[in-house]
């Protein structure tokens, strides 16, 4: 035998529970939804501040954390070179002058940038073809940003002699 129905007065009691706790829900969704908006919304001012700005994408990443990266990458070829794995060493030294070419053009102006980058050039320069020559223009273009800065002149002029 089915249950009894309840009275007329806890049926309205349960009937007003479930329009609030609807009604609740409802604005529990709505405000999600109106927040995940508004932090979209403020996401895209941001980037369109920052297009507008000169900053794109790459520039989420500076170049100095760019040239670490190659620097790390630079680590990864010794070592593979070492283990004589010629696949690994490849892999690593386009990783490393990938980052060093996109740190230089990031900060085109920034001479320390530069150099390092020559130091990644020279550093591979026994197994990448041209690599000495790329070490020159880019410790020249350091030494052409920072024209009184002795170390950039040593490493320039010892290409010379």
């Amino acid at each position: 035998m089915p249950p009894p129905p309840p009275p007329p007065k806890q049926r309205k009691v349960v009937t007003i529970v479930i329009i609030i706790t609807s009604i609740m829900i409802l604005v529990a969704i709505s405000l999600t939804a109106w927040f995940i908006m508004r932090q979209q919304s403020l996401y895209g001012e941001l980037q369109k501040i920052g297009e507008e700005a000169g900053l794109g994408k790459e520039k989420i990443i500076s170049a100095d954390e760019y040239m670490q990266k190659a620097e790390i990458e630079l680590v990864e070829v010794k070592k593979y070179l070492e283990e004589n794995d010629s696949t690994e060493v490849q892999i690593h030294t386009a990783k490393a002058l990938e980052y060093a070419s996109s740190a230089t053009n990031l900060e085109p102006q920034n001479a320390e940038i530069w150099f390092r980058r020559g130091n990644i050039y020279w550093e591979i320069k026994d197994i990448a073809v041209g690599a000495e020559e790329w070490a020159l223009k880019s410790y020249q273009k350091a030494l052409e940003l920072e024209p009184d800065n002795s170390l950039y002149r040593q490493k320039v002029e010892g290409f010379t002699k």
